[in-house]
């Protein structure tokens, strides 16, 4: 997103690499006029039922318990031997349970 783009941007030199690598990327459009936190941004992207199925990548730990609540969002991380998708939270499996009882 803009918001993580500029965040990273405002890090200075030491993300220089990686800011230039991030914007290789698609942005997506997140709608916010001001900058918000990349975690912040991200969140909003999701909390309402994750409508567009985004993955989010991410090795801050806060950010990753806090998505953990947010039913259909899978939470990707980087490890030493690549990366994995963490599994459904709790949380996760009884809101897909409802869902499924639902239908």
């Amino acid at each position: 997103t803009k918001c993580a783009l500029h965040e990273l941007k405002s890090m200075g030199d030491p993300f220089a690499g990686t800011y230039l690598a991030a914007r290789r990327f698609d942005c997506v459009r997140c709608g916010h006029e001001n900058s918000v936190s990349a975690a912040d941004c991200l969140k909003s992207l999701v909390e309402k039922g994750n409508h567009e199925h985004f993955f989010v990548a991410t090795q801050d730990r806060k950010l990753q318990t806090e998505l953990q609540s947010i039913p259909g969002v899978a939470i990707l991380r980087a490890i030493p031997q690549g990366v994995t998708i963490e599994p459904p939270s709790k949380a996760q499996q009884k809101n897909a349970e409802l869902a499924s009882l639902e239908n």
